[in-house]
């Protein structure tokens, strides 16, 4: 992971608020605008508004902050930081300060001859001189590989661009899996869940299934039938989750062992598509452990027991084994929702948007980097292990058992 100590001190340059941008306030926008923030705003009093781009220069709009606001007013003319910014922020003042430079909400010069740049055009100046260290399992080369792909791609917006990302290694809807799975009672039928008696009486055993309205849509969900500790909520909790993904091929063997697997570790609850485009998905199968040393049991148990089954790999998780059938990552604070979504983000959507946003930012105004790898840097900041693919925050620490 790139850290703060790969950032170069950028806090004496000379800075600027981005000209190419104009704050907005949510209740001054236009009406179709305004519905896709105001919900957001509702909830967050600390909202003020939005960065809405000048001209068509490839930038996003994006929310901001009372404070953010503050800075960006402070510096509609070119000075240095103010003193209250340097305070405020202490010791992540130079992080915070090249996040914005790289997103292109600020720019800054180095002297009084030099350009004012910022995103791509800005990274030599943040960054040391430090050769991206990438990973070499099945999921990192297959995560860079859709970084590739979405460099190449011609899409209106970012919220395209992160889903085409999301889909990545999807496993294409021809018509012949789409006879063979053609309703649910013909996805459970294809797993064993009403005609393998054993998987059926395991599944009944241990977990009560969730219908449609209470789990996930486009999922079939089970949580375990004892009760959880007192004072949880599901909802509420950051949960770690583990991902397997087999080929759809061979769903139909493995679903057995990896349920009776799934029991013998208490697991707290999983899903499992429930059609056929959630069954050719690569994370098409997701365990919820009750804490991040289950996971890692579970993980040792699936590989022992799970060595011949063939991989898709799922991309943006951090992969357990080489082959890319396990993989694991972690549920998002709430409160890093992207701008104008009141949804919450599981952990792949997470990385894909913002990936997404840096793509963006970097075809619109490119730098000396590539632009698959400006937004690898770029994520790096937002504590992920860009050659693992893990979540970088202590995830012990932070998450709970539930």
């Amino acid at each position: 992971m790139i850290d703060s100590a790969a950032l170069r001190t950028i806090t004496g340059a000379v800075f600027r608020a981005n000209p190419d941008y104009e704050i907005v306030l949510i209740d001054r926008m236009p009406e179709e605008y305004r519905r896709q923030f105001q919900a957001e705003a509702d909830k967050d009093p600390a909202l003020h508004g939005v960065l809405w781009p000048t001209e068509n220069k490839g930038l996003s709009p994006k929310t901001l902050c009372h404070e953010t606001a503050l800075l960006l007013h402070s510096l509609r003319q070119p000075g240095s930081l103010p003193a209250y910014v340097r305070t405020r922020l202490g010791s992540g003042c130079n992080q915070a300060i090249a996040e914005l430079v790289l997103d292109g909400v600020l720019e800054l010069a180095t002297g009084p001859d030099a350009p004012f740049v910022s995103g791509p055009a800005a990274h030599g100046l943040i960054y040391q001189d430090e050769a991206i260290e990438l990973g070499s399992g099945r999921i990192s080369v297959l995560s860079r590989e859709a970084l590739r792909y979405g460099q190449l791609l011609r899409v209106d917006g970012v919220a395209e661009l992160s889903s085409r990302l999301y889909a990545y290694n999807t496993i294409p809807i021809t018509s012949a899996w789409r006879e063979r799975l053609p309703t649910l009672a013909a996805v459970e039928d294809f797993l064993g869940v009403r005609g393998d008696a054993a998987t059926s009486r395991s599944l009944e055993r241990h977990w009560a299934r969730l219908d449609e309205r209470e789990g996930s849509e486009g999922w079939i969900m089970w949580r375990r039938r004892e009760p959880r500790c007192a004072g949880t909520r599901w909802a509420t909790v950051r949960q770690c989750k583990l991902y397997l993904s087999p080929s759809a091929d061979a769903l139909p063997r493995f679903w057995p062992v990896i349920v009776e697997l799934f029991a013998r570790c208490q697991v707290a609850a999983f899903k499992v598509g429930r059609d056929v485009s959630g069954l050719l998905r690569p994370d098409k199968i997701v365990a919820y452990p009750d804490s991040f040393e289950q996971l890692a049991a579970l993980a040792a148990t699936l590989q022992e027991h799970l060595q011949d089954c063939p991989a898709q790999g799922t991309p943006f998780t951090a992969g357990i084994d080489d082959a890319g059938l396990l993989s694991w990552g972690m549920d998002p604070p709430g409160e890093d929702r992207m701008p104008g979504s009141s949804l919450p983000e599981s952990w792949r959507l997470w990385v894909t948007n913002r990936l997404a946003v840096a793509l963006v930012t970097a075809k619109s105004a490119p730098g000396d980097i590539e632009p698959w790898q400006f937004a690898l840097r770029r994520l790096s900041i937002e504590g992920v292990d860009i050659k693992t693919w893990a979540p970088a925050r202590q995830v012990r620490d932070e998450t709970r058992s539930i």
